[in-house]
């Protein structure tokens, strides 16, 4: 990435990114309008939604062209970022930065840019809203006003994608805690109903009031159960979750490897996973896990020389009361110009930073051949 243009907020904007605890994987039925009117607005043959992390341009959305990611420097949308208003190229086969590119060298031959930078409220920018055409074309101002209230709506969804996330995160953990408290209450209130149903069967002479009072007991107690009942029974139904949908070790490792195989191949990089499958099941956080380990990840490939292995171990330490998610990124080498190591520390503090907002820790740690990335979280059991 020595190459890249680098803004001077880039850790204010990779911290914004990261802030939105997004799903590539899950973004693209969202964003899939925008970018066909970006498109048929502009008159242009394709149209993307480009989100751009220390290392790789994420495409969320897509009209027009095949594409998921590529490497960061590799993008014409980096040079977006840099601009406040809009950044646009004629010709992409007659600049130099972008004439060897293979969408323009190759098929589909582009020729024609305008990009939109996708604005946080805190002035930082994202990614990039971006038209692209095989033919030389030209923009109208009107066109380009209509190009930037598409940007704007799609930082406002990204923001209610998030706050939507929270939402859904907050509602799973006041649902965790009150199965908790209705089972604590539960039990005892079983006891004391069987001690009550006893107490009235008993053939004894009861003392004045007192079946009375234990009726009441028996059936106040009756009517509490009944209530803890439906809410260990139906509290799922009533948040609208599925158990199905619990974020598990399957679900993480099969978002990363649909993330980052691709990046790994580009640089014929082998990533491997590895687990113990009968832990794969087991309930995991969502919070910022999917952010930190493609950090890592991607942190492994850009410093990991072609033809090597990267190797990604997930485990999860089952204990009483608190449980403990373990990500191993093992490979990469320590890099050697003071650019990179830079880059490097930026992007590592960031990941440390989101793991600390969670309750976690990110490490690393080995020689200058093999380096390990470990991120560690604990959890409630």
């Amino acid at each position: 990435m020595s190459n890249s243009p680098i803004p001077e907020n880039e850790v204010e904007r990779l911290l914004n990114l990261a802030k939105l605890d997004l799903d590539y994987t899950d973004l693209k039925n969202d964003f899939e309008d925008i970018v066909a009117v970006a498109s048929k607005v502009s008159g242009m043959d394709v149209s993307l939604i480009n989100l751009i992390d220390p290392y790789t341009q994420w495409t969320v959305a897509k009209h027009g062209l095949d594409v998921d990611s590529m490497p960061r420097e590799e993008s014409v949308c980096q040079y977006t970022i840099m601009e406040d208003s809009s950044f646009e190229v004629a010709d992409l086969s007659k600049d130099d930065r972008f004439k060897d590119r293979y969408y323009v060298s190759g098929s589909p031959n582009l020729k024609y840019y305008f990009g939109i930078p996708l604005t946080t409220k805190q002035g930082v920018n994202i990614g990039a809203l971006c038209v692209l055409d095989p033919e030389l074309k030209t923009i109208s101002p009107d066109k380009i006003e209509i190009l930037k209230l598409l940007a704007s709506e799609v930082v406002n969804k990204l923001k209610q994608y998030h706050a939507m996330a929270d939402l859904k995160s907050e509602l799973s953990t006041a649902n965790t805690r009150q199965k908790k408290i209705a089972q604590d209450v539960r039990d005892p209130l079983a006891g004391i109903i069987g001690i009550t149903e006893i107490l009235l069967e008993q053939e004894c002479e009861p003392k004045e009031n007192t079946i009375e009072y234990i009726s009441l007991i028996n059936e106040s107690s009756q009517l509490i159960l009944s209530i803890t009942n439906h809410v260990l029974i139906d509290e799922t139904e009533e948040a609208n979750i599925s158990p199905n949908e619990e974020f598990n070790m399957n679900i993480l490792k099969g978002k990363l490897e649909k993330l980052y195989v691709p990046l790994a191949e580009n640089k014929k990089i082998q990533l491997e996973f590895e687990s113990q499958a009968y832990k794969n099941l087991f309930p995991i956080p969502k919070s910022s896990v999917l952010q930190i380990a493609g950090t890592l990840i991607s942190t492994a490939i850009n410093l990991l020389p072609s033809g090597e292995t990267l190797k990604v171990v997930t485990d999860v330490d089952v204990q009483p009361l608190q449980n403990k998610l373990n990500i191993e990124v093992t490979g990469g080498t320590t890099p050697s110009n003071s650019t990179s190591k830079t880059l490097i520390k930026r992007v590592l503090d960031l990941a440390q930073n989101l793991a600390e907002r969670s309750g976690g820790k990110v490490m690393v740690s080995g020689e200058s051949e093999v380096i390990k990335y470990t991120f560690s979280l604990p959890y409630s059991a």
